[in-house]
C-alpha cells in the first residue's frame, strides 16, 4: 500500500519507522521472556544460590533459545501473523480464562485445580491444534471447556482449606452486597 500510495521517499520512511517500531516490539519481548525465565524458572526453581554472572549467561542463552524457536516459526510458510497472534490469544484464553473466573466467583478455587486446568486447558488447544481441527472450531473452545471442567472436578476432589484465602473472598463478597 506504502508503495502504491506514496513517492518513494516517503515511502522509505514510512516503512523505516514501521520496522523501527517492529523492532522495538521484538526486543522488549525478548528481554522480558528471557528475564522471566531466568528468574522465575531458573533460579527459583533450579539454582537459588546463582552468581550475578550465571544468571546474565541463562538470560543469554534463553534470548538465543527463543530467537531460534521464533526463527523456525517465522520460516514456516503456512504462518501467518494473524494465525500466530490468533493461536497465542487463545492459548491465552485456553490457560486462563477459566481460572480467572473461577478465582473471581468461586472460593473453593484451589491452586492445585486452578495449575490443573491451565495445564489441561493448554494441552487440548495443543492438540487440537495440532490435529487439524482449527479449521472447524477456534482451538480456545475446547481448551477453554476442558480448563473449566478441570477445575471443577479438581475443586470436587481437592477442597479449599486456607482460611486467609476463605475470608478474604467472604469480605470482598459481603463488600459486594453493601454496595
Amino acid at each position: 500500500m506504502i508503495s502504491k500510495l506514496f513517492n518513494p521517499w516517503v515511502g522509505g520512511i514510512l516503512l523505516a519507522a514501521i520496522l523501527s517500531a517492529i523492532m522495538s516490539t521484538i526486543d522488549s519481548q525478548l528481554l522480558v521472556s528471557s528475564s522471566a525465565l531466568t528468574e522465575d524458572l531458573y533460579k527459583k526453581l533450579f539454582r537459588r544460590d546463582a552468581s550475578q554472572k550465571e544468571l546474565v549467561l541463562v538470560g543469554r542463552l534463553c534470548v538465543l533459545i527463543i530467537s531460534v524457536i521464533a526463527l523456525y516459526m517465522a520460516l514456516n510458510p503456512n504462518n501467518t501473523i494473524l494465525g500466530l497472534v490468533a493461536y497465542a490469544w487463545g492459548g491465552f484464553g485456553a490457560a486462563f480464562g477459566p481460572v480467572v473466573l473461577f478465582a473471581l466467583f468461586s472460593k473453593k478455587t484451589t491452586w492445585q485445580s486452578a495449575l490443573a486446568g491451565m495445564l489441561v486447558g493448554t494441552l487440548v488447544l495443543i492438540v487440537w491444534k495440532q490435529a487439524g481441527l482449527g479449521s472447524m472450531m477456534y482451538e480456545i473452545v475446547p481448551g477453554f471447556v476442558a480448563n473449566l471442567v478441570t477445575i471443577l472436578l479438581v475443586n470436587l476432589v481437592v477442597p479449599q482449606h486456607n482460611d486467609e484465602i476463605l475470608r478474604e473472598f467472604d469480605r470482598m463478597k459481603a463488600g459486594l452486597n453493601e454496595d
